[in-house]
């Protein structure tokens, strides 16, 4: 996102738009956003630092890829959520994750 004209937007809804992954710095400048939706996408990659500085963000809705086969590899990539990846969601109130994980780290709120 990275404008700065988007710093007082309050809502933002990214659902259903394709969206694969969430790399650090992805909302950066949208320090008042306090509700991000980004369910119906098949995101299987978000990088620790996608959500730094939501310091806002009351509610987060996400939906991760369950298990994707690599075609390339003949192997399964599984969808995870890595220490620190809500660290900086200080004010979160409802977190919604639809996925099937075997990855949780027990510090993802930490950092």
């Amino acid at each position: 996102v990275q404008h700065s004209g988007l710093r007082n937007m309050r809502y933002l809804d990214l659902r259903w738009n394709n969206i694969h992954v969430l790399y650090n710095g992805s909302f950066s400048g949208l320090r008042n956003l306090r509700y991000l939706d980004l369910y119906g996408n098949d995101i299987n990659t978000i990088e620790v630092g996608a959500f730094a500085g939501l310091k806002n963000l009351q509610r987060l809705g996400v939906t991760g890829r369950n298990l994707s086969k690599n075609p390339l590899k003949g192997i399964y990539d599984t969808f995870s959520l890595q220490h620190g990846l809500f660290k900086d969601l200080r004010n979160l109130k409802n977190l919604s994750v639809q996925t099937t994980t075997n990855s949780v780290s027990k510090t993802v709120f930490k950092g």
